[in-house]
């Protein structure tokens, strides 16, 4: 995949300024942690990585805008109201050209492993399932990039524990937005955020002594 390259990212709302020169160089197969106050444009950065957003200043280089080349899972769960989870993650599976032919099987079967009805529909999930399931069909896509906003907010202990695990046993890129301390630990590189600013680059045992 390469490096991907954050490089002098701007980005305002109307008077609000997101973003004010964010710079971040990310090599591959490391996993970054973001972290910061509310506000500071943690979200914004990931959604102009992906571009979702474009930036006023600035450019991002090495992501492939592609369903095959990153995983996405946002802060907030999407609910695919009146669709089967086993469908979702077949669609998503097929749409990242999955190379097995026994998609549909897969997909049920990476359902019932992370405890979700396949047969459940977007409307009878909780918050916390629909972000799992959300979390399950970004990581079986297996992407060269996973991107996570806040990946186990609104999730209960068991299921944050499956998540964890297999954050920790994730080896390809990743860039990761969360607010807890904990999940830091599970990062190669952490980058701390405050009104759009990176204030500090580092490393977990780096951190922990800023924090102190």
């Amino acid at each position: 995949m390469g490096e991907i390259i954050i490089n002098n990212i701007h980005k305002s709302f109307g008077s609000i300024k997101a973003l004010d020169g964010v710079s971040m160089n990310i090599r591959e197969n490391e996993k970054v942690g973001i972290i910061g106050p509310n506000g500071a444009g943690k979200t914004t950065l990931l959604r102009i990585v992906l571009g979702i957003l474009k930036p006023d200043k600035g450019y991002v280089t090495g992501v492939k805008r592609s369903p095959k080349f990153f995983g996405y899972v946002p802060q907030y769960p999407i609910s695919y109201q009146y669709h089967r989870s086993a469908y979702v993650l077949y669609t998503a599976l097929k749409l990242a050209g999955h190379p097995s032919k026994k998609i549909k099987e897969i997909a049920e079967e990476l359902c019932r492993k992370n405890n979700i009805d396949p047969q459940s529909t977007g409307e009878t999930l909780s918050p916390g399932k629909s972000k799992l399931l959300l979390f399950t069909m970004a990581v079986a896509k297996d992407p060269e990039l996973l991107v996570l906003d806040e990946p186990t907010a609104m999730i209960d202990a068991a299921t944050k524990k499956v998540i964890l695990d297999t954050i920790a046993n994730y080896s390809k890129t990743m860039i990761m937005v969360t607010h807890s301390i904990e999940e830091l630990r599970f990062v190669d590189r952490i980058f701390f955020l405050v009104k759009g600013r990176v204030v500090f680059e580092g490393s977990f045992n780096d951190f922990s002594k800023l924090v102190r």
